[in-house]
């Protein structure tokens, strides 16, 4: 929700808020009782114009509140705009769908092949027993024995990340082809429509944008 077509337009106006000077370079103003009244009925003409959802959307209607009890000196209330929006609930659903099946297809090509995965195992299996002697390698004092332990549980330690890099490297072109292809199937497709209702004067106009299906099923 926005209100426009003040001189300056201070977006807190609308929750309620004192205006803050620092917003405002002439200071403020104190609203009045009929630009607040005006305000208010102006959102409820509005509100009421609001079409329901077509069948298979769902309306997002934000709440409105009230107009502050201060704005910058110099605004004016003569234009105010009211926006919602509408979501496609089964495209959102098929969006789901893609990227799960999506996700799926990435999370199979990464696990790792069998043989990989034991000579993996192995290695961490060498790494958590050399770690395990730590303790009792530092508490022997022998710095030459602590560096050649740290120095061969790293080598594991980079063993095992090298097979697991090669891995990814080589499955890569496959997960760029994937998410290259579920992105090209909602290539141009939105999934929302947003419907701008503003009085200016009296006068009411309305603007959507997004889906142009979901635009034409409005009901106007």
């Amino acid at each position: 929700m926005r209100v426009v077509g003040m001189t300056r337009w201070i977006p807190i106006l609308v929750f309620g808020v004192t205006a803050a000077y620092a917003d405002c370079p002439d200071g403020v103003r104190p609203t009045t009782e009929a630009e607040r009244a005006h305000y208010s009925a102006t959102m409820k003409k509005l509100e009421a114009l609001v079409p329901a959802a077509p069948a298979g959307w769902k309306l997002d209607a934000p709440p409105v509140y009230p107009l502050a009890n201060s704005t910058c000196k110099g605004s004016t209330f003569q234009r105010v705009s009211y926006t919602v929006s509408y979501t496609n609930l089964t495209r959102v659903a098929d969006a789901n769908g893609r990227a799960e099946e999506m996700g799926r297809q990435i999370a199979e090509l990464r696990k790792m092949p069998t043989d990989k995965a034991a000579e993996m195992a192995e290695l961490s299996k060498q790494s958590r027993a050399l770690q395990r002697e730590r303790p009792t390698v530092r508490a022997a004092g022998d710095q030459a024995a602590s560096a050649d332990l740290e120095a061969r549980i790293k080598d594991l330690d980079r063993r095992w990340a090298a097979i697991r890099r090669a891995h990814e490297e080589s499955v890569q072109p496959q997960i760029l082809e994937i998410a290259k292809r579920f992105q090209d199937a909602s290539e141009g497709q939105s999934n929302v429509v947003r419907l701008t209702l503003e009085s200016n004067g009296g006068k009411v106009s309305k603007h959507a944008e997004g889906d142009p299906a979901g635009i034409h099923l409005l009901a106007w």
